[in-house]
């Protein structure tokens, strides 16, 4: 169930994430490559409704591990 209020949530961290793939210009996340592991990560309940952040992508390349342990969110 997707709640128009969560649309814009991350689902890792909770902030915005800034996704503007209705907006008229492109979003990041087009030019950005999300890991399939990080994908593998996702919530069922998010999975292919709500984008993940460019803050957890980056955490999650650098360094799995800690994203994993909920330490490199930020």
């Amino acid at each position: 169930m997707s709640d128009i209020q969560n649309d814009y949530l991350c689902p890792f961290c909770q902030s915005n994430n800034q996704c503007g793939v209705d907006a008229i210009d492109a979003c990041w996340c087009r030019e950005k490559s999300v890991p399939q592991g990080l994908l593998n990560l996702l919530p069922l309940a998010s999975k292919q409704k709500h984008c993940i952040c460019a803050s957890c992508i980056d955490a999650y390349n650098k360094n799995i591990n800690l994203f994993k342990a909920g330490l490199s969110i930020d």
